[in-house]
């Protein structure tokens, strides 16, 4: 089956068994603003804007090479994807930028319109007119991009003046996203083994830079200066951290067990870690207050501008969870549906819901 079907099942939310996918599923995800979110999702092996409020997805940029240069057509074989990792732009922004485990790794998107332009008229058509160019990493003159499938998440700030992005074994390198050169000089700010999720502060004066062990805030105004450890190891039993958003002073990070466990929570972490849905050693897919909700493998968010609501991607469940961190949901988790045709081929539904889940549990006694 091509390509072009595999995005189109996504886009028109068809529930067809003919359409195939393989990959990870949802990976990195930008909030373009309260409504929109943009997700690089590896199963499609595209760029997909999803409807946080009403569902589905509205938009989407195939991605047109592999991992060898060679253009993508119905004949290629998904082993050869670039695997999409980390996406981010700007409000007012003509440009995205990507990173992937294969091939370039990382790669600039030229946009026929700011993301933010295209939301406010809720009409994405023109976002698969968009062009992609693979990117040569520069730092003190040596190339980075040693093809090691080591880079992670992207930031790029709100003005569009200011660029990050994460190495595992490096640390994290700043850059100019309004550069268009093929090669992108870089200046690392953060020397750290394990450095793979960025996330900003809301008001960009802090990054978080997280690690296994820690979340590091980096003052954005003083990159030499050490950065503040939020110790999540120590504070939560020796759980490894994934990805951290701050929000109304305290840090919700995703945790789990062990290194590549496929089973996490989501912890909020202050001078105590307290962990707010299910236990981390459950693996599902249940929608619900706290501890009543369930993950499998939840991978990156980001907090939804102006709202109360922080946006994951649960990648086994092939998904993206909202968690309400305060308001009259407080502690609610629900599911953004995107493509229920797969969920139905690989899990055999929808989530459930913890009300369904104590109906059936009323009954059975």
């Amino acid at each position: 089956m091509s390509l072009l079907r595999a995005i189109r099942c996504v886009v028109v939310a068809a529930l067809v068994p003919q359409c195939s996918s393989t990959g990870k599923g949802p990976v990195g995800i930008y909030a373009i603003d309260a409504r929109y979110v943009v997700i690089a999702d590896s199963n499609f092996n595209a760029l997909l804007v999803v409807d946080a409020k009403l569902g589905g997805a509205v938009g989407a940029l195939s991605w047109p090479l592999d991992k060898n240069g060679t253009r993508v057509t119905a004949a290629s074989d998904p082993q050869d994807w670039v695997s999409l990792t980390g996406v981010a732009s700007c409000p007012t922004c003509d440009f995205a930028y990507v990173t992937s485990n294969h091939g370039a790794e990382f790669w600039r998107v030229s946009l026929p319109e700011p993301l933010a332009a295209m939301a406010a008229r809720r009409d994405f058509s023109r976002l698969g007119n968009a062009s992609v160019a693979p990117l040569t990493l520069v730092i003190n003159g040596t190339n980075l991009s040693d093809h090691s499938g080591k880079l992670r998440m992207v930031r790029v700030s709100a003005d569009g003046s200011a660029g990050y992005v994460a190495h595992l074994s490096r640390g994290v390198f700043a850059f100019d996203p309004r550069r268009t050169r093929a090669a992108m000089p870089m200046k690392r700010i953060l020397e750290a083994d394990g450095a793979a999720w960025l996330q900003f502060a809301d008001d960009e004066r802090e990054l978080l830079a997280t690690t296994m062990a820690a979340v590091l805030v980096l003052r954005t105004r003083n990159f030499s200066a050490a950065p503040r450890a939020v110790r999540v190891g120590s504070n939560c039993n020796g759980h490894h951290a994934r990805d951290a958003v701050k929000a109304g002073g305290l840090f919700y990070v995703i945790s789990g067990p062990g290194h590549g466990a496929g089973c996490k929570g989501l912890f909020e972490v202050g001078e105590k870690c307290r962990l707010l849905t299910a236990r981390t050693k459950s693996v599902d897919w249940v929608d619900g207050p706290y501890s009543a909700a369930h993950f499998s493998r939840p991978h990156a968010m980001t907090r939804l501008p102006g709202t109360d609501l922080i946006a994951l991607t649960d990648i086994d469940n092939r998904a993206v969870r909202l968690f309400a961190f305060r308001g009259p949901a407080e502690g609610e988790v629900t599911t953004v549906p995107y493509d229920d045709g797969l969920w139905r081929r690989l899990l055999g539904g929808a989530p459930v819901s913890y009300t369904h889940l104590r109906a059936h549990e009323t009954k059975a006694n």
